[in-house]
């Protein structure tokens, strides 16, 4: 065996692993991928005192109802919090009108809700938009179970635009 003969060899070897490594690079970033992530923390304080941010802005229905709810931005920035008011149609919880919406909420800022949680039905949540475009959401409701609704983890769902952002590195 020549030295041209292994030469071609390694020549379709290097050939074949760079097509299956663009292969791969391009399913990553076209099939959706779930994430898990902590960059968001939503928690029920008693006194605004006890927020473990430096600052916050505010959010209160029209009579305070003293059931207060911090959002707290982690480790990512929040492009955009919305909160709406919800319906029940069609067997699903629809967005019925926007309430208010905030921008550009920093690392370790938040929102202080005050609002009063519905048992069973929810009548209002909350969306964000973060970094890569990854959108999360959250019900303000008792959960009829524990009466828990602290959330320190979420799962979000990257899209194809999501993940060709973060291949990128575009925020």
């Amino acid at each position: 065996m020549g030295i041209t003969k292994v030469i071609d060899i390694i020549d379709m070897i290097l050939r074949l692993t760079g097509l299956l490594t663009l292969v791969n690079g391009v399913l990553l970033v076209i099939l959706p991928k779930k994430e898990t992530s902590s960059n968001i923390v939503i928690e029920r304080v008693s006194n605004p005192s006890d927020c473990k941010v430096s600052f916050y802005q505010e959010y209160s229905e029209d009579e305070s109802l003293g059931e207060l709810t911090m959002f707290t931005s982690m480790d990512s920035n929040v492009k955009e919090v919305r909160l709406y008011t919800i319906k029940w149609e069609n067997n699903k919880l629809k967005n019925d009108k926007l309430l208010k919406s905030f921008k550009n909420i920093k690392v370790e800022t938040g929102i202080l809700f005050d609002i009063y949680y519905n048992c069973g039905m929810p009548s209002q949540k909350i969306e964000w938009i973060c970094d890569y475009g990854i959108k999360g959401e959250y019900y303000f409701s008792e959960n009829g179970f524990n009466g828990r609704v602290d959330k320190t983890v979420y799962s979000y769902n990257y899209n194809f635009i999501s993940n060709l952002r973060k291949l990128i590195g575009w925020r």
